[in-house]
């Protein structure tokens, strides 16, 4: 048996079900490796741990396709909320001048921020002080943006930063699995490491039945063999 770390999760899994199956369906194997101290209790525990080791991968594989989908989500999500800020930020320039009180009221200064908590709260104090201060209020509803604009504007904001709540969330319940997933294999690969390595002892005069367990029979020492360099 090869550790899990050298080969795929699906190899590792399929050897140690043939492993455990072929064993419970062969009587000549279950009686010769009984004598090696894997009887029906052994093999039993070495199903559980296959069984927690599958378990474990589809709960991996569900928590990483649910980053997956939360990440995507984000991704539009920020492209959206950056498209309203920027749009109400262009409205903003247009009708108010560079040092106007109106600019500084929206915190309305420099270029948009790259980082995500330095936009988020760039994006929060425009929309809410736009909907906020009447007097700037009034003048950009001649615009487009009266208070029901705003408020999609804000809603869309405020929507891309509890996405980024989930997908931190995702990401957490990705991690915990992904060490789960990694803890049940390890205890599955030591599981059938050493029934692999009591079989090759118990079943040695067998190299069928070895190949039935999915275990490479030893080569044998010819004289041939041993008088070759």
């Amino acid at each position: 048996m090869k550790r899990y770390t050298t080969i795929t999760i699906a190899g590792q899994l399929r050897a140690a079900s043939q492993l455990i199956a072929n064993t419970r369906m062969n009587i000549e194997i279950q009686a010769l490796v009984a004598t090696r101290g894997y009887g029906e209790q052994a093999i039993a525990e070495g199903q559980r741990l296959y069984d927690a080791a599958v378990q474990a991968v589809d709960v991996q594989n569900a928590r990483a396709g649910a980053l997956r989908q939360a990440t995507e989500q984000v991704r539009v999500s920020e492209r959206d909320a950056r498209a309203a800020y920027q749009a109400l930020a262009q409205t903003v320039r247009a009708l108010f001048g560079p040092n106007s009180h109106e600019r500084k009221a929206l915190d309305l200064h420099g270029r948009t921020p790259d980082s995500t908590t330095a936009f988020l709260g760039a994006a929060a104090t425009l929309f809410n002080n736009a909907l906020n201060l009447s007097e700037i209020g009034k003048t950009l509803a001649l615009y487009g943006y009266d208070q029901a604009a705003l408020l999609r504007g804000r809603n869309i904001v405020q929507r891309y930063e509890e996405l980024l709540q989930q997908q931190a969330g995702a990401r957490s319940s990705a991690m915990h699995a992904t060490s789960a997933q990694a803890a049940a294999l390890e205890e599955l690969y030591r599981w059938t490491a050493q029934y692999a390595k009591l079989a090759r002892i118990a079943l040695r005069e067998r190299p069928d039945l070895l190949l039935a367990l999915g275990i490479a029979p030893q080569r044998r020492a010819t004289a041939v063999s041993r008088a070759t360099p």
